[in-house]
């Protein structure tokens, strides 16, 4: 995939942040493989969203007992209170300590779609994180300025938090993150969901040739389509990917 180059928007592409989904991320897919290049989209982000997150936002401060990735440690240090004062300190060594992998950089492909399916769930408003940051990753992500991931990271429990502390990490060189902002973003699994979504899409296309080569292999071993490719027959495989044939005037049809 690394031959296919990101480039920056220079056509009429754009997405809704709220409205992202299996079609739409598919469709960046295929710009992607069947273009041979892929142009980073403008990236729309409604009001409602805004007010949410800087509603929600300005609670965070107002926090004064303990809870767990505000103002205490991680993991077994969870029961540990970090003092205001170093509450910014904290968001910094989170990302330090999980800025971890090794190995070559993987596709920027992925690590676009990654950031792309990150801020979507970020955007839903339930991650503590101020719309400040979502406006900074917009503008990281459309000066197609994208941190390498490697190709070694860790997934554990928590989500992707290495290859997401490997994108946040970029972010954090020109961006104070606020308190709960480092937690938010690297404790997901947009990591994981990106591939998956990636390897969906070529299971499909994988299938649909697959299918062609069927059709084509059994046009030049002459078989009987009537027989073996018969609407009857076609009742008792309830799936899409069963080849329905007609045979029109020396045309395949499925």
């Amino acid at each position: 995939m690394e031959s296919k180059a990101i480039q920056s928007n220079t056509e009429p592409i754009s997405i809704e942040l709220d409205k992202l989904n299996l079609d739409s991320i598919y469709n960046l897919i295929s710009t992607y493989f069947e273009n041979g290049k892929f142009v980073i989209p403008k990236i729309n982000v409604d009001t409602k969203i805004k007010e949410k997150l800087n509603k929600q936002q300005e609670i965070i401060p107002k926090i004064y007992k303990p809870i767990y990735g505000i103002n205490t440690g991680f993991g077994k240090l969870y029961d540990k209170i970090i003092d205001s004062e170093d509450l910014q300190k904290l968001q910094y060594n989170l990302i330090y300590s999980h800025y971890a992998g090794y190995g070559k950089p993987i596709s920027k492909f992925i690590v676009f779609l990654t950031i792309l399916i990150r801020l979507n769930q970020l955007s839903l408003g339930y991650g503590g994180i101020s719309y400040q940051l979502i406006e900074k990753v917009i503008d990281f992500l459309e000066k197609n300025d994208l941190h390498e991931i490697p190709n070694f990271t860790s997934v554990g429990a928590s989500g992707d938090l290495i290859p997401l502390a490997h994108i946040f990490f970029k972010l954090i060189q020109n961006y104070q993150p606020k308190p709960k902002e480092s937690l938010a973003f690297i404790n997901g699994t947009s990591f994981s969901l990106s591939n998956f979504i990636l390897s969906l899409f070529l299971i499909d296309k994988l299938l649909q040739f697959s299918n062609f080569l069927v059709i084509l292999s059994s046009i030049a071993n002459n078989i009987n389509l009537n027989l073996h490719f018969s609407i009857k027959l076609l009742k008792t495989k309830p799936n899409k990917y069963f080849a329905k044939v007609n045979y029109i005037q020396g045309r395949i049809i499925y």
